[in-house]
Parts: structure tokens; C-alpha cells; sequence
């Protein structure tokens, strides 16, 4: 498809779209539970024994909706009441999964209502499924699981008559458990002829479970088993230990923190329990780039286990990262290692540069010197948010992403960009700001006049059952600059700019090949300046 050809499908599909919201909402027809369950059953046996890789289709650059109230200030609601072409503002829909799922861009089951009506269900972006297998997906939502989809939107078919309830947001998802206050006076009109796997009812119950899980790799239900052991007992501090090494397997630093700090909270906690949560908590800090607090939680550990190899070389990893963090760097062994790994482990930097208002530059944020500056002198080193490479794409998997916004196709390193920077704030809710601060476009208003925003030193707590309130996928509309290399490039890969500023700006190149970006002055300039890199 030519590039003229593409801007035309995008401009139609658009059309088509605006148009559609324009349609009145209308009844939900009522559907037929044995022909949903056989035609998702037969899809899944089709995905079980697919041999061919999949090539994946989707849409991004649309409105989508997100809701930010808690799920005990919304209304329940059921599909009889619901309509379709909707979202419905203000409610829940309370809904269990009796189908096994399956996996396409999106994550496919039917689900009933407790009075027994059932519609297909389709749920975006949700973490840990990219090129995930069917197992995964049974463990995470098991026939049986009880979910509340906070202002649902019931959607028409594209094609052929079935409508679906639509889930954007991974965090309008929140799983609810037996004894969960929301299922009092709640009674399931049918009965399930099949569970998945039997409800523990205690804490050792859930922390086998989750054992089990983390054996097998399987971090979020791990992570998710240990969460709902601690709805049991919320001071279980084995529960929290092991919660927090899966969160830092999933790369959920905040999470891990959080649970670390509670149990080094906790009263005479053994000294196995104690070494276990200063690691963990350091490693978390380490990757959270608070590399001093990292390195005291790691001498301590040492003063535990004193021969214990792995700290002693943790340790000589941070004190390597407090230097690089002043700006001194050993440029040819980093080259070196980016040959073996291109995702490098080194320490962020800004020197004497600052962003703020351009406004004599035709407006939006830029870049300027703090000090006079040097031919030579190194301005900053940024990691970026997300990298995304082609050995880092499912195997076996192409997607195939049009922006409407751009009106361009995006590639499979692109497209699993974005999904990775919706599961990095998942995870870490506290870099929120750190995206959604960044230029956006010229549709939508410069949040502030500097970057990076100010954010809480402290961590957030994470909990995935019931996620923060907070949109986490409109940043598919927003246009936020990615770097893709061009064409024949040794490593192709996409990324979300940790330090982008805005528009009318000089932006700083990625001149390293190793996914960071590397400012060198080209020539000197005085304070205030706009420097050209």
C-alpha cells in the first residue's frame, strides 16, 4: 500500500468511525450463551493447534475511554440495562469469565452477568500478555474469575452480528475476590459446570499458589496469587517477601519497594526475612536510579552475609552508576558491552543544561545552558523511558498498527513500544507524569512550562487487583516522538523518550547506539543559549 493509498484508507476508517459515533445508542440483543461458548471454544481449539505465525492488524490514534473512580463509587449495572454504541458513565458491570481465553491483539472470552446474560468480551493492553501463550492467559484469568469493568462500553460488531464489551485500560479491570464486600447479597443465577482451578481460602493456600507460579516464571499470577493471599492477612510478611521478588522479576520497582519498606516495618522479622528484604528493596532502588540509598541497603546485606558473592558484585555495580550519575563515563567499554547487550546498565546525567518556556522561539519548551559551555563538554545522558529492539518482539508475531494520527503504519518494535510504556506505568504508577508530560502534539495543551515534572521520591503501592486510577492508554492518541533508526539500521528499534521537550525546541540526537541519548557541545556557547548538538 502506497503511502497515498494509506493516508486515504486512514482518512475513510476515520470518517467511518466519527460517523458511527454519531449513531444513537440502542438496546443490547440478547445473546445466545451455547453459541458464544462454542465459538469461542472453537477458536481456541484453532489457536492451540495454529502452527503458522499470526500477523495482527489494530488501530491506534482514537479517543478512548478510561475511568477514575473507584468501583464502590460506581452503580452496578447488567446487560440488560446496558446499551449498545455506550459507555456507561457512572456504573460497573460485575461479570465472571466462563470461557477459556484467547489472544489476538486483544484478549477474547465470553463473560455472564449474575443474572445469567452473556456477551463476548475483548480486553486491550493488558500486562504481561505480548506474545504471551494460552497457559499464561488461563492462569491469569481462569474460568471462574470474578471481574468488576468500570464504566463498561458495550460495542457494535465491525463486522457480523455480534456486539462485545470493550476494555481499553488495563486499570477498568479489577478483580474481585469471594469475600470481597462488593459480593454480599450477590446470588449467580446459573451455575458453572467447569472452574479452572479451586479458590484457595487461606493465606498458605494463596502462597502455594503463587509458589507454584513463580516456579513455572509466571511473575504477574505469582504476583497476583501472593495479592490475594494478603487480602486475607494483609501483614503476612512471606506473602510480601515473595510478592515483592516477583514484582521485581515484572519490573514493577514501585510495587516492590513498597512491600520491601512494610517489611522492614515489621517487628523482629528473622534475620533470613531481613537480608532478603534490604536486597530486594536495593535492588528496587537501584533500578529506580536512586543509587545511594541502594548502595546503604546493600552494605547492610553485606554485613549480614559478609562472603556472599552476588552483593559484593552489586555493589561494585552501583558505585560504578554514583560515578557515571556525576558524568564520567568509560565511553569504550560501553560500546564494548553494546555489542554483547544492547540494553545497557548505566547511570542517568544532566549537566548544565535546563529546559524552560521558548516563548521567543514561537512558543512550547526548549533546551538552554546553564553555564558557559566548553567544545566537548558532555550535557546529558537519558535513558530512555522504553526501548524497544527487534530481538525484543514476540517471535512468530507481526502487528500491523495504523496511526490515525500520523496516518502512517507503525512497525512490530513501534507497536509493542507503546504497549510496553502502558505496562512500565502499570507497574510504576509514580512515572505517570513522566510520559504524559512529554509534547503531545498540537492538539493538546503543554502541561508545564519545565521537564521532567516533579515527582513523589516516594513509591507507589501496587496492588493487581485493583490497579491505579489513572489513564494509562490515551498516550496511543498523543504523538510522542519516537526515534526508529532508518532502514538497514543494524538494530531497529522504538522507544519513548525519558528527556523529550517540546515543541520549536533542539532536540538532542541519539548518538549512541545502545538506546541512550548522549549530548557532546559542539562548539561553545554562554549561558542561556540554545545549544546545537
Amino acid at each position: 500500500m502506497s503511502s497515498d493509498e494509506l493516508r486515504q484508507y486512514a482518512d475513510k476508517y476515520r470518517a467511518w468511525f466519527d460517523e458511527d459515533l454519531k449513531i444513537a445508542p440502542g438496546p443490547a440483543p440478547f445473546m445466545n450463551r451455547t453459541l458464544l461458548v462454542s465459538e469461542q471454544a472453537a477458536s481456541r481449539r484453532y489457536h492451540e493447534t495454529r502452527k503458522e505465525n499470526g500477523s495482527y492488524w489494530t488501530y491506534t490514534g482514537l479517543a478512548k475511554h478510561y475511568c477514575s473512580t473507584s468501583v464502590l463509587n460506581l452503580e452496578r449495572i447488567t446487560f440488560s440495562n446496558m446499551s449498545i454504541r455506550k459507555t456507561h458513565i457512572g456504573r460497573f458491570l460485575l461479570c465472571r469469565i466462563i470461557t477459556p481465553c484467547v489472544r489476538l491483539v486483544a484478549i477474547s472470552t465470553v463473560v455472564e452477568d449474575t443474572d445469567g446474560l452473556v456477551q463476548n468480551l475483548s480486553m486491550y493492553n493488558f500486562p504481561t500478555t505480548i506474545g504471551c501463550s494460552l497457559d499464561h492467559l488461563d492462569k491469569l484469568f481462569p474460568i471462574g474469575t470474578v471481574i468488576a469493568i468500570r464504566e463498561p462500553t458495550l460495542k457494535a460488531p465491525l463486522s457480523g452480528p455480534r456486539p462485545l464489551v470493550r476494555v481499553d485500560s488495563p486499570t477498568d479491570i479489577v478483580f474481585i475476590e469471594p469475600r470481597d464486600p462488593i459480593l454480599r447479597d450477590i446470588t449467580w443465577r446459573t451455575r458453572l459446570q467447569t472452574v479452572s482451578l479451586a479458590i484457595p481460602d487461606s493465606v498458605e493456600g494463596w502462597k502455594e499458589r503463587g509458589d507454584a507460579y513463580f516456579k513455572a516464571s509466571e511473575w504477574l499470577p505469582a504476583a497476583i496469587a501472593y495479592s490475594r493471599g494478603l487480602r486475607l492477612n494483609s501483614e503476612a510478611v512471606v506473602l510480601r517477601l515473595n510478592r515483592s521478588e516477583a514484582f521485581l522479576r515484572l519490573r514493577y520497582y514501585s510495587g516492590a519497594l513498597c512491600d520491601m519498606r512494610y517489611v522492614l516495618q515489621s517487628a523482629d522479622i528473622p534475620e533470613g526475612f531481613l537480608h532478603k528484604a534490604l536486597f530486594r528493596g536495593a535492588k528496587a532502588e537501584y533500578a529506580r536510579g536512586n543509587f545511594d540509598a541502594a548502595l546503604a541497603s546493600f552494605l547492610r546485606c553485606l554485613e549480614i552475609r559478609p562472603e556472599e558473592q552476588s552483593l559484593i558484585d552489586w555493589i561494585s555495580r552501583t558505585r560504578s552508576r554514583q560515578v557515571e550519575s556525576t558524568g564520567q563515563y568509560d565511553w569504550v567499554s560501553l560500546f564494548r558491552m553494546a555489542r554483547e547487550d544492547i540494553h545497557l546498565d548505566v547511570a542517568d546525567y544532566q549537566g548544565p543544561v535546563k529546559v524552560r518556556p521558548m516563548a521567543h522561539r514561537g512558543g512550547g519548551r526548549g533546551i538552554v545552558a546553564t553555564k558557559n559551555v566548553e567544545v566537548g563538554e558532555l550535557l546529558l545522558v537519558s535513558k530512555p523511558f522504553i526501548a524497544i529492539y527487534d530481538s525484543d518482539v514476540p517471535k512468530g508475531e507481526t502487528f500491523i498498527a495504523l496511526d490515525l494520527l500520523s496516518k502512517r503504519i507503525n512497525s512490530s518494535t513501534r507497536h509493542t513500544s507503546l504497549l510496553r510504556t502502558i505496562e512500565k506505568i502499570y507497574g510504576n504508577p509514580e512515572t505517570h507524569d513522566l510520559v504524559y508530560h512529554l509534547y503531545a502534539g498540537p492538539d493538546f495543551p503543554c502541561p508545564s512550562d519545565s521537564y521532567p515534572p516533579m515527582t513523589s521520591p516516594q513509591p507507589s503501592p501496587v496492588d493487581p487487583l485493583v490497579p491505579h486510577q489513572q489513564n494509562i492508554f490515551g498516550l496511543s492518541r498523543l504523538y510522542i516522538p519516537v526515534h526508529t533508526p532508518e532502514v538497514g539500521a543494524p538494530n531497529i528499534f522504538s522507544c519513548t523518550p525519558h528527556l523529550v521537550f517540546g515543541k520549536n525546541r533542539q532536540t538532542v540526537p541519539a548518538t549512541a547506539p545502545c538506546g541512550r541519548r548522549r549530548a557532546i557541545g559542539a562548539r561553545p556557547f554562554q549561558t542561556g543559549a540554545i545549544p546545537l548538538i
